[in-house]
């Protein structure tokens, strides 16, 4: 909804709103209405100031003092467009033009370096070049059919037309952690005073972004916990994971002690687990994830480790068997820890396909082979994934979602690592 004021019996430009038609911005026709939206898909005024300037250094460019051309040296000056082939196509030979820019000399010939170039109409003798004499001028994406000088207009416009901006943050968050609002990030992001308040509108700007994306990952979280049947796994007293904490020739880390008791605490409820487990090399991740992985044993049901590499999943394979070997791993009694990757022989492959369905190997560790729909473990309780930024989204769903023929499936919980 657009405003109309009245003021000194005299009407002003109409006031807009960030979801208004972009068609409705001083200066925006329907056809570059249309071009806005195929080009950049930029529909409304807020598409069209969140299509932003770019950040790379020195695309910011200072605007240099106005001086009269009697004060410029006498000589041919050129104003040289590079990788701008358009520009001549738009100002054909004859038409009449302004062009504005840094006088410098080049190769012995003067120039006007960062030129901008305004057709004149006919009949005019002044015409508008690029606003303001102070602060920086801003270089956007632009294309043939939507240029940069038009893009700048089109965006002036429509900060001059908006009121400002809502900020959804407090203002003792923005003091704590020393942002500007968020209007002000907006304007000074298009056409900042000086290069700190540019800086200032980015900062702002992308701490905005990352705390929408974080939101938003927890909502997912949030509702995937509330939708998601999940298992308790409460540690056990005597079983093999505090076996495992009493073989090892070495006490824990306080590190790893409060590892092991956060991870308690979710495997103890039935809301699925995710979790990121964080260390250096040497800092004992992978007697955490065991630990985990041992707590899901001690219910009777099975626990995977997967890895992006063949490499590393026998490197897990091989150190997770060392690890249980107090244990009796592999032995009667002991638990059972088995691999899969895609090099493994198609005979011992369908050996340990049919115990894993049948239910007979506590732990399996392997690579995306685990993804196969012919592997198939009926009571999935942990899964481990090491190096999780190395998977797709739905690598992991896929994984989570195995063994869901359980009365009380869980997708998960889930232990990162």
């Amino acid at each position: 909804m657009r405003e109309l004021s009245l003021q000194s019996g005299h009407v002003t430009h109409p006031r807009l709103t960030l979801d208004d038609d972009v068609a409705a911005v001083r200066g925006v026709g329907p056809g570059m209405a249309a071009r806005l939206r195929e080009t950049f898909g930029i529909a409304t005024v807020g598409d069209l100031l969140a299509h932003l300037p770019v950040q790379e250094p020195g695309k910011y460019r200072e605007r240099a003092a106005v001086k009269p051309l009697a004060e410029a040296k006498v000589g041919r000056i050129t104003a040289p467009f590079f990788n701008q082939p358009w520009v001549p196509k738009r100002n054909p030979a004859g038409c009449r033009v302004a062009v504005t820019g840094r006088l410098e000399r080049y190769r012995g010939e003067l120039q006007l370096g960062s030129a901008r170039l305004t057709q004149v109409p006919p009949g005019e003798t002044t015409v508008e070049t690029g606003g303001d004499e102070q602060g920086l001028v801003p270089t956007y994406p632009a294309s043939a059919d939507v240029p940069a000088e038009q893009l700048t207009k089109m965006v002036r416009a429509a900060l001059e037309a908006v009121p400002a901006v809502p900020d959804p943050l407090p203002e003792t968050l923005l003091a704590r952690r020393g942002l500007v609002d968020r209007d002000t990030a907006v304007r000074h992001i298009h056409f900042p005073p000086d290069h700190e308040a540019a800086h200032h509108a980015r900062q702002r700007l992308v701490y905005d972004e990352l705390l929408t994306l974080q939101l938003g990952v927890q909502q997912r979280r949030t509702e995937r916990e509330l939708e998601a049947a999940g298992m308790a796994h409460p540690p056990a007293t005597d079983g093999l994971a505090d076996a495992l904490i009493d073989v090892l020739p070495f006490p824990l880390t306080g590190a790893q002690q409060r590892a092991v008791d956060q991870l308690g605490a979710d495997l103890a409820v039935s809301a699925p687990m995710q979790r990121l487990l964080q260390g250096d090399v040497g800092s004992g991740k992978t007697i955490v994830a065991a630990w985990a992985m041992l707590t899901a044993v001690d219910h009777n049901r099975q626990a995977a480790l997967m890895a992006p590499t063949e490499v590393l999943a026998e490197q897990h394979h091989r150190t997770l068997t060392d690890l249980l070997a107090p244990l009796g791993v592999n032995a009667p009694g002991g638990p059972r820890v088995e691999l899969i990757t895609r090099s493994l022989p198609a005979r011992a492959l369908r050996r340990v396909l049919a115990e894993v369905a049948a239910g007979d190997v506590d732990v399996l560790i392997g690579t995306h082979a685990l993804l196969q729909d012919r592997v198939d473990p009926p009571h999935l309780g942990v899964v481990v994934i090491d190096e999780q930024h190395r998977f797709g989204v739905e690598h992991r769903a896929t994984l989570r979602a195995k063994g869901s023929r359980v009365a009380a499936p869980d997708n998960g919980p889930t232990c990162w690592s």
